[in-house]
């Protein structure tokens, strides 16, 4: 009797076990999305992307791990600096070195990438292009050094969350 009974209580617990398996989908508690270099996305509010012409981009987040400061650029003073929000503000990325690039290529997490999220931006000494289409196509701005605006559509500029990618010729 022991021996019927342990038999289906280990039948019941092997069946409630599959369910269990079969039930949960993979990667139920974790989320990996492959980046530029293979690894997962994580949440970064300012991004750091150096061109290197042809070659692939460098990309380093500079968040700080913890407190206020959070997303504040910490990208340097000779670099083009992008920001999520009008007035130069909110989450932003920062360029230094020439070549062109996309925008869909930089992540903020893995929901939120950087195509047609950008508000305003300071040139810095850079020079070069921005573009309303990926693949450097589309409507046009070009941008000279020591300049700073909102995409806002006026005077030659890109509209808001238009940005799609950029290429810089003439770096700091």
């Amino acid at each position: 009797m022991f021996r019927r009974s342990f038999k289906w209580v280990f039948a019941l617990f092997a069946l409630l076990a599959m369910l269990s398996i079969a039930a949960s989908p993979v990667g139920a508690h974790t989320r990996t999305v492959p980046s530029n270099t293979g690894s997962s996305r994580p949440t970064c509010h300012s991004l750091s992307v150096h061109l290197n012409g042809t070659a692939p981009a460098i990309v380093k987040c500079l968040d700080k791990q913890l407190g206020p400061d959070i997303g504040k650029t910490g990208c340097g003073s000779n670099t083009l600096i992008i920001y999520a929000d009008a007035g130069f503000s909110g989450w932003n990325i920062c360029f230094s070195g020439w070549g062109s690039t996309d925008m869909t290529s930089y992540w903020v997490n893995p929901f939120w990438n950087w195509n047609d999220q950008a508000s305003s931006y300071i040139t810095s000494c850079n020079s070069g292009v921005f573009y309303k289409d990926t693949g450097q196509r589309g409507q046009q701005q070009s941008f000279a050094n020591n300049q700073q605006a909102n995409f806002d559509g006026q005077n030659g500029r890109l509209p808001n969350d238009s940005l799609s990618s950029i290429y810089i010729s003439s770096p700091c």
